[in-house]
């Protein structure tokens, strides 16, 4: 039988609203399973950078609901889950960033110098 998961209102103490279930084993595996399906999509390059726009996009078209849900959970207060909103949705764009440029793979091509170079 699932467990239910709670969320608990921090300045209260009192239950919100049922979250999730606890995961049994089969949705562990079937959670594991779509991941790995998901990884040949982002081995692409260009498919990895634009998920990583589209979530800091989605973050800050939905601001408001997110910093709603995180102040009931954690009570840190809208100007620090703004901020904090905001700080992630540039890792995700500097994340894009470089996963463009590429230089994570540490690739080097070292050009000979022709001045070098024997006659």
């Amino acid at each position: 039988m699932p467990v239910p998961v709670w969320s608990v209102d921090p300045r209260t103490g009192q239950r919100r609203e049922q979250a999730a279930t606890e995961a049994d084993a089969a949705a562990v595996d079937r959670a594991v399973d779509a991941a790995h399906a998901a990884s040949a999509a982002l081995a692409d390059r260009a498919t990895r950078a634009t998920f990583l726009r589209a979530a800091a996009a989605l973050f800050e078209e939905e601001a408001e609901a997110v910093v709603a849900v995180a102040d009931a959970e954690t009570a840190l207060g809208p100007g620090r889950l703004n901020g904090e909103l905001a700080r992630t949705a540039y890792q995700l764009r500097s994340f894009a960033d470089v996963v463009d440029e590429g230089e994570y793979l540490d690739v080097t091509i070292d050009h000979a110098a022709p001045e070098l170079t024997p006659p």
